[in-house]
């Protein structure tokens, strides 16, 4: 339920937790430089965090971001930002998709070194899944989700004014 009914678990309605990262310098996968989730945040437009278990499920992810990037970060709503497993790092290749959309300053890409944000977060996946996280610019979670379909449908919430009709 991305709008957090009857859940102990974060959800919408929580205030985004922080967590560590590094930054990935895309054409090694390796991390370069120590950041933190909130340094994403900012008072202007909404973050997407988009968790992933490894870069193998992230073909689908960048297919599903690229679709949106014009709606979202090219119109200045929102910003994206991947989150792989420090497993992830220097592993598979990361999708053109993917690729094409960091070389394009788009997305970013981050390893939760000692899987911090997992833990508070709690996305639960599985191989090839995904979880996004839409956070607010007051860092208040407003979406929590397995679909990009969860996220259009916050997004469409938003500019309809918080109309739910």
């Amino acid at each position: 339920d991305p709008y957090g009914q009857g859940s102990d678990r974060l959800r919408a309605g929580d205030r985004a937790p922080d967590a560590k990262m590094s930054l990935v310098r895309l054409e090694t996968q390796q991390s370069v430089q120590p950041t933190t989730l909130h340094s994403f945040i900012d008072m202007v437009k909404h973050v997407i965090f988009v968790f992933t278990s490894s870069t193998a499920g992230l073909e689908h992810v960048g297919e599903q971001l690229k679709a949106v990037v014009p709606d979202y970060v090219d119109s200045g709503l929102a910003s994206l930002a991947i989150i792989l497993p420090k497993a992830a790092e220097g592993s598979a290749p990361i999708p053109s998709a993917v690729a094409e959309l960091a070389k394009g300053g788009q997305l970013r890409l981050l390893i939760d070194e000692d899987a911090e944000a997992r833990r508070v977060y709690d996305p639960s996946l599985t191989d090839e899944e995904a979880a996004y996280v839409g956070v607010r610019p007051d860092s208040v979670i407003g979406a929590f989700t397995r679909e990009m379909a969860g996220v259009r449908k916050y997004f469409g919430i938003l500019k309809a004014g918080g109309s739910r009709h």
